[in-house]
């Protein structure tokens, strides 16, 4: 007679629902089911099926990988009489920030990503340099560029004291035996005067085109200015009919 055995299973995504199995030890005997130490029972969460010695998982979520144990009913806990099922997983990178972010000089960011996936995946950071396309390894210096939880759920890169030369693409690359999977994060490094150069060279423009036209109204003025100067100067030289109208008083009169 052989002894309890579980069934690994693998999951390349997390849907719906999984099933799990033991292979009892004697045909038809009804298994409990545990993890973590506490046993599971019959809910919306698991259903548990005595025909086929099953334990079938609804909505599988992050939370739901890892080692299951199953022990025939009434039996404790010895290694003929209970086995382990290990629900196994390519990585799975759940992001802890935005897509991108926008900081000044001489500030400091955290990028963080969350990792989860049995057995627990290992984060390699990257940097993309957005001119060339080149890819590079993250490597911290422990002071500007430090690195935390490269083999634990979030992991983290901290960079402090931006530059302008950091405005890149920054990868959390998860990996395991399964798999891979990675999130990518802009950082964009700006100077706060960047967000007003297009209003103030607005400003300036509209500041020129008021000159322009202050100095055109001003030549404008002086040359209609000196032009009623030269008609007055020639209406006084040049009387309008002023020796004809005094013949024509003459003629009159005599």
């Amino acid at each position: 007679m052989s002894g309890l055995r579980g069934v690994d299973r693998v999951l390349r995504e997390l849907a719906g629902t999984v099933e799990i199995r033991c292979i009892p030890s004697v045909p038809g005997a009804e298994l409990n089911w545990y993890k973590n130490d506490k046993e599971l029972t019959d809910g919306d969460q698991y259903t548990f099926s005595h025909e086929n010695s099953s334990m079938t998982i609804k909505k599988v979520g992050y939370e739901d990988l890892g080692i299951y144990e199953c022990r025939e009913d009434g039996q404790s806990v010895d290694e003929k009489k209970t086995a382990n099922v290990t629900i196994l997983s390519v990585p799975f990178v759940r992001p802890g920030v935005e897509k991108s972010f926008n900081k000044s000089p001489g500030s400091s960011i955290e990028l963080e990503c969350r990792v989860y996936g049995h057995p627990m995946p290992v984060v390699t950071w990257y940097v993309v340099d957005l001119l060339d396309g080149t890819e590079k390894i993250v490597v911290p210096d422990e002071t500007r560029v430090v690195l935390r939880n490269l083999s634990a759920i979030n992991s983290q890169l901290t960079i402090n004291d931006l530059k302008y030369e950091d405005y890149k693409i920054y990868k959390c690359n998860a990996s395991n035996v399964y798999g891979t999977d990675t999130w990518d994060i802009l950082v964009r490094v700006k100077s706060g005067w960047r967000a007003i150069y297009p209003i103030s060279l607005i400003g300036i423009q509209l500041v020129i085109l008021a000159v322009i036209i202050f100095f055109y109204e001003r030549r404008k003025k002086k040359e209609m200015e000196v032009e009623k100067r030269r008609e007055a100067e020639f209406n006084k030289s040049h009387p309008v009919d002023g020796g004809r109208s005094d013949g024509l008083r003459k003629r009159i009169s005599s």
